[in-house]
């Protein structure tokens, strides 16, 4: 039960960490617009609350 929450919180710092960084340098590859990496970084937070949520439940269970 609190190996499966310590490993979610770090599983949740490393892809905010990585994340981010890994948009930017694909971004800066493609040369895509602003608009494009806004919407692709919003999109990845929008599934990383849902993961989130998603294992909050499974762990209460």
């Amino acid at each position: 039960m609190k190996t499966s929450l310590i490993f979610i919180s770090v599983l949740m710092f490393m892809v905010c960490f990585i994340f981010p960084l890994t948009v930017n340098y694909i971004a800066m590859g493609f040369r895509v617009s602003e608009e494009v990496r806004f919407f692709t970084v919003m999109f990845i937070i929008l599934m990383v609350v849902c993961f989130t949520i998603w294992a909050l439940i499974k762990v209460k269970k």
